[in-house]
């Protein structure tokens, strides 16, 4: 049994059992048919429109975020030598210049005095994120990537934990390749009986995936075992007796194929309901390092969480610096809500602090602006409201803002929050995890955690985030090629350098060892909000030639295309595609689809019997009156039938199944692609509502 986090809140430990298991598994039951049923109904009916509806998700994420108490210590489940450091957003001192210096705070030991070189950040000493447990099936091999990488990944249901607590339950992960000849463990099985193993679909070989030992080989086969009669039992009772590592009578392979017939297990934990990988080695490598970063908010009273995923065919590092950037939130999705984390160079300036973690292997970066309108308010004069302005900057100036907080851990997770600028709380956070899947795509991993009295279904969270996020995807994919190509000719830049001088650019993995400009040459940063994305950029081009088959891959594509930036762009029903991005790998928008569409097919079919049974039954009625047929039994129930099935009374009837299909097609069709250009065209449409056209 996985022991419960302790959680340490203001230096004593709150051994409460975390609420936000109760508020996820309410949040997350799978919608009924009934329920299905009545949305498709009230769908038709009022004809409400989910594509038009603004992501109403995210719209209490950043036009009503409040915020929560600092981080607290985590102690993770995995083990108790892991221990994560105390930050909160004020400790450190912000220098809000352009030299985006920070001193370090004196009471973190894993502070660094600089935070301008990233020479020792290590992107395998991190965990990495790749499914929310929820979302990953019981005993059954999934694939997934990490760094151009496949692995397989498994969980099992604790026998010790509670119903609906993923935390409680197990999870194994190893290589996605067998020993024997390569094949993927992810396209075979786990074992059923006893133990959970992953068994090779090809030979049959079974592995235990928390060790990546071969604990059965089927072809080899005791000699004892061969005989048969009495033999036979002796022999098997033999090796039980001996304790040879006999599974159901077969040798134990590691004596027989020794490290040549043993897989390569990977750790793998869950956490905040989070399955989390270390691709960075065994599991002595990942207890030296620090645990995956948590949401102190998520485990306090009252607070529940709704989850969200999807994937995309756009690279990890656009992703981030996309999810780091509040400006583009006023025009790329028509909110103003992001002008709360944006700066202005009119007295409200971005504050940027960094923290040098773990020795230098990790990084962390803090945001901080005055939570307040900025571009909305210049466009209210521009438009001519500036008397609504002035009286609400009085409200403003009468209280403290609130800090529109945005905290980067390095390399893959952040967080939004509006926080109390004196003691650090929030009533509303939202969580970002990206996982960097390999070369040109990502996974797209958020939860929004909230001090709320009720919990949103999760599969209506996830309708309107795949209408907010398909509103900036394609343009990123469009930005991709350019910023690709940039860092893969730097990468060949410093290949050249290598071979035509004595130093060597160039680690044994094809990996570049020194810093390229990619992001520094090709980015015009001119916005006050962007000294954040500045330095991410410069965190950026300084690591990843050192992160897993990045050069290699990006130099490897630069060759198929001689040029990356003239690589055919795809469809947008290609990057949009929201049934492979999201709806196969969600387990409750998976559900909705699939009960979408037994209502439609028993709606459709119960229309169309009923009414082939009201023109049978009208048929022999005006059969019985004219003398024929009157006296059958089958007769006299179409009699009754057609008295029954009144015209009017039919008529609602076929109209409520009519509305129940339409509806539940409609829903259904949410859950894949549909953001053409005329969607597009509406929304940017929407654009001088929160910015005025230039004159």
């Amino acid at each position: 049994m996985t022991s419960r986090p302790e959680v340490v809140v203001c230096g004593r430990p709150d051994r409460r059992m975390p609420p936000f298991r109760r508020s996820v598994a309410a949040s997350s039951k799978r919608p009924s048919l009934v329920v299905v049923v009545a949305a498709a109904a009230v769908r038709g009916i009022a004809s409400v429109n989910l594509e038009v509806a603004d992501a109403f998700a995210f719209a209490p994420s950043l036009s009503s975020l409040l915020s929560s108490r600092p981080p607290s210590i985590i102690r993770p489940p995995l083990s108790r030598s892991y221990r994560s450091s105390s930050f909160s957003p004020s400790a450190l001192s912000v220098s809000s210049d352009a030299s985006f210096e920070a001193t370090s705070s004196a009471s973190s030991p894993s502070s660094s005095s600089s935070s301008s070189s990233f020479d020792k950040f290590d992107y395998l000493s991190h965990w990495y994120p790749i499914s929310w447990a929820r979302d990953l099936p019981y005993d059954k091999p999934t694939k997934i990537t990490v760094f151009d990488v496949d692995y397989v990944v498994s969980r099992t249901k604790s026998k010790f934990g509670e119903e609906e607590d993923d935390d409680d339950d197990e999870v194994m992960a190893m290589l996605d390749r067998c020993p024997h000849k390569s094949a993927s463990l992810s396209e075979g099985r786990v074992t059923e009986r006893g133990a959970r193993f992953f068994q090779c679909a090809y030979h049959g070989w079974s592995f235990d995936g928390k060790t990546g030992e071969c604990v059965e080989i089927p072809q080899i086969v005791r000699a004892d075992d061969e005989g048969k009669g009495k033999g036979k039992g002796k022999a098997k009772g033999k090796a039980k007796a001996k304790g040879a590592g006999a599974v159901g009578g077969v040798v134990n392979p590691p004596a027989i194929g020794g490290k040549r017939a043993r897989g390569t297990a990977v750790p793998a934990m869950i956490s905040q309901g989070m399955v989390w990988l270390f691709p960075g080695g065994g599991l002595e490598r990942a207890l030296l390092r620090p645990p995956p970063p948590l949401v102190p908010e998520w485990d306090l009273p009252n607070y529940r969480a709704t989850l969200a995923v999807r994937d995309f065919p756009v690279d990890w590092t656009i992703l981030l610096e996309n999810l780091l950037d509040p400006d583009h939130g006023v025009f790329a999705h028509q909110m103003g809500g992001f002008d709360l984390y944006s700066a202005s160079s009119g007295g409200r300036p971005q504050e940027v602090a960094e923290e040098s973690l773990d020795g230098g292997r990790g990084w962390r970066m803090t945001s901080r602006v005055d939570a307040t309108e900025k571009l909305v308010e210049v466009n209210k004069y521009r438009r001519g409201d500036d008397k609504r302005a002035k009286g609400k900057n009085k409200k403003e100036d009468a209280a403290a803002p609130k800090n529109g907080t945005i905290i980067y851990e390095a390399p893959c997770h952040l967080t939004w929050a509006r926080r109390d600028p004196d003691d650090g709380t929030a009533t509303f956070v939202i969580a970002f995890y990206v996982t960097p899947v390999g070369v040109g795509r990502s996974r797209f991993l958020s939860a929004s955690i909230g001090r709320v009295p009720f919990s949103v279904p999760r599969w209506i969270v996830q309708l309107n985030l795949l209408n907010f996020v398909d509103q900036d995807t394609y343009l990123l994919k469009t930005q991709e090629r350019y910023v690709l190509e940039a860092e893969a000719r730097a990468y060949e830049e410093a290949a050249a350098a290598s071979s035509s001088s004595s130093g060597n650019n160039f680690n044994d993995d094809g990996a570049v060892i020194g810093r390229v400009n990619a992001r520094r040459n090709l980015f015009a940063y001119r916005s006050p909000t962007e000294r954040m994305q500045s330095r991410l950029g410069a965190f950026l081009d300084s690591t990843l030639g050192r992160s897993p088959n990045r050069a290699r891959g990006l130099r490897a594509m630069r060759r198929r295309y001689g040029s990356i930036e003239t690589s055919p762009l795809p469809s947008r029903d290609y990057v949009l595609d929201r049934y492979a991005q999201h709806t196969s790998i969600c387990r409750d928008s998976a559900d909705v689809l699939r009960n979408c569409q037994v209502v439609s097919r028993l709606a459709g079919t119960a229309a169309v019997l009923l009414a082939a049974t009201k023109a049978a039954a009208s048929a022999s009625a005006g059969v019985g009156r004219g003398g024929a047929g009157a006296g059958t039994a089958f007769a006299a129930a179409l009699s009754i039938l057609d008295g029954v099935l009144l015209p009017k009374r039919l008529a609602v009837v076929l109209a409520v199944l009519a509305l129940a299909k339409r509806g539940a097609d409609r829903l259904a069709g949410e859950y894949r692609f549909k953001y053409t250009e005329k969607y597009r065209d509406r929304d940017l449409a929407r654009i001088p509502k929160v910015w005025a056209d230039p004159e």
